[in-house]
């Protein structure tokens, strides 16, 4: 081997050991230098080789991983440590392009969620983070508070909501996709599906928005009332959206959702605002997040798109349900695969989270540029994650076995260096819990924006309300034992199942059948039929009427 081979072998393994940190420290940066000026200097080679077989010897023994160091350091945010413990930063912009996730339960997706945001409070952009179960990134109150930024804390029971409010994008196409939510959600069949798009329609035409009216708009109580008087509609798809709708409007009630005028997403992204969904159903974590989305990718794409600055991410834990890999009702994409890849020049960042690529729509993970993985518990999402990052076999026969919490791989799509390397994230440490008073005290902001609550819906029911007359009212003295036993369980606990007070009042349920529908008969009871689940039999729940109470209350159980 003549000496210029011997020259490239050397400064091949050096550029090797670099790449794993050996220039990395304050010797190793001037060992650099020296050998850039002195390539044949005797001593700095010789240092050089010390260090290369150090490195060498730790790769055998495993403890060095099969990833050259990251080459990013400028940047507003630290996105973790390497490590030999530098930092690695990226631009707040490279955001605009989105960021995934993924990584099973216990990896530390919290903590790198944590992590970024605390650092966005310090920032000029606005932060959405929606929780569907839990409700932990309330704890980042007192850092905004720091940084003298509000934080809103908005649960889904105190949102201001419609469905059908368009304001800020083309009523057709929201119309549209309002009605492709619903019936995906609900799992309303086809026929009735039609009859949906027609309530939306008309209402559109009542209200004028149409013509560009943008004062007041219909909301779902108001389609949910067009369906039950068009009494000559398709029977069998009439009933399917009035027990489907219904049953999901009496969970959101009124309270969230009967304002003809709500809050916008122009105006709710002016905050920074963690949507808290705890204790809601799977319907209203589907919809409510969905339909938000939705609403402000069509807003920003409206008013217009340029390569602009981030202007809002939006933090989206468990993010399957909303990305889903399931398409339209008509085989085709969904409005938000379909917005999501021409949103990057609206200056709108998507943070979807994950624990699995299982489920998770293809399509929009084709268009988030930067992904991020921790310890992963399938092969497949292995598979998955390594191809798109781009992993040799030894690179992820080392992510199989030695990823443990609060360490990943990531990889980003924008810059000069786009190779994977590995990352730790810092624990974050947050002060004690945020009381419900300052929850309260958070979602002033909220309060001053301009709403409208449609007051006639404000006890609306499913069931249209009938006073009940009674011309030869039977005294309380003259209902046997059984049925006292039975209208004191109903006025206790009212609205429940048959099955419920069959327990209650120790009655069969045949016996408890012929006393229901005497107590009935008299006005003493109301029935009510309510299709609990999207799929299966209609339940029937139980009302007290007003003779019944009274006649509990001039009886009482001795």
């Amino acid at each position: 081997m003549n000496n210029y081979e011997r020259y490239d072998k050397f400064f091949e393994r050096w550029d090797w050991a670099r790449a794993h940190g050996a220039a990395n420290d304050r010797l190793g940066r001037k060992l650099q230098r020296g050998l850039a000026l002195l390539p044949h200097d005797a001593l700095l080679r010789q240092l050089a080789e010390t260090r290369i077989r150090q490195l060498k010897q730790m790769s055998k023994a495993g403890h060095l991983p099969p990833f050259a160091q990251a080459q990013l350091f400028d940047g507003e945010l630290v996105l973790g440590q390497d490590l030999h413990g530098h930092p690695i930063r990226i631009m707040l912009d490279w955001l605009c392009s989105g960021l995934f996730t993924v990584a099973n339960t216990g990896s530390g997706k919290s903590n790198l969620a944590y992590w970024l945001v605390s650092q966005l409070a310090w920032l000029a952009c606005s932060t959405w983070l929606i929780e569907p179960y839990k409700i932990q990134f309330r704890l980042l109150l007192p850092i905004y508070q720091r940084a003298g930024k509000p934080l809103i804390i908005l649960p889904w029971q105190n949102w201001r909501w419609n469905l059908l409010q368009c304001e800020g994008c083309d009523p057709r196409s929201h119309a549209t996709s309002a009605a492709e939510l619903l019936v995906r959600t609900l799992d309303i069949p086809g026929r009735a599906a039609v009859i949906l798009r027609q309530g939306i329609h008309v209402l559109y035409t009542k209200y004028s928005v149409w013509k560009g009216d943008a004062t007041r708009f219909p909301t779902l109580f108001h389609l949910y009332e067009w369906v039950r008087s068009q009494k000559d509609l398709n029977a069998a798809g009439r009933e399917a959206i009035l027990d489907r709708l219904g049953a999901f409007l009496m969970i959101l009630t009124p309270a969230c959702a009967a304002w003809t005028r709500g809050w916008t997403p122009q105006d709710l992204s002016r905050h920074s605002i963690v949507f808290e969904m705890r204790g809601a159903s799977e319907s209203i974590r589907t919809l409510l997040p969905q339909s938000l989305l939705f609403s402000v990718f069509h807003s920003r794409i409206a008013s217009g798109l340029m390569n602009g600055p981030l202007e809002l991410l939006l933090v989206i834990d468990d993010a399957q349900r909303i990305f889903s890999d399931h398409t339209t009702v008509e085989g085709g994409l969904t409005p938000l695969d379909e917005a999501l890849g021409i949103v990057r020049g609206a200056g709108i960042g998507v943070w979807p989270i994950v624990q699995t690529t299982i489920g998770f729509s293809r399509r929009a993970r084709a268009n988030l540029a930067m992904r991020t993985f921790g310890r992963l518990g399938t092969h497949e999402d292995l598979a998955v994650m390594g191809a798109d990052c781009g992993l040799d076999e030894e690179q992820q026969a080392y992510v199989q076995h030695n990823l443990k919490p609060g360490t990943f791989v990531g990889q980003v799509g924008l810059g000069a260096y786009t190779h994977p390397f590995v990352f730790r994230v810092p624990l974050a440490k947050f002060p004690g819990g945020v009381k419900e008073a300052d929850v309260e005290l958070s979602q002033a902001p909220l309060r001053e924006l301009p709403t409208e609550f449609a007051d006639e819906l404000a006890k609306w029911s499913p069931q249209p309300s009938v006073e009940v007359t009674l011309t030869e009212q039977k005294p309380a003295t003259s209902l046997s034992e059984m049925e006292f036993r039975l209208l004191r369980s109903i006025v206790a606990s009212p609205g429940k199942s048959i099955s419920h007070y069959s327990r209650l009042s120790r009655l069969n349920g045949k016996r408890l059948a012929k006393i229901r529908e005497r107590l009935v008969g008299q006005g003493y009871l109301r029935e009510h039929s309510i299709a609990l689940k999207a799929r299966g039999r209609t339940a029937i729940v139980i009302e007290p009427l007003a003779p019944a109470i009274a006649a509990v209350q001039a009886n009482p159980e001795n």
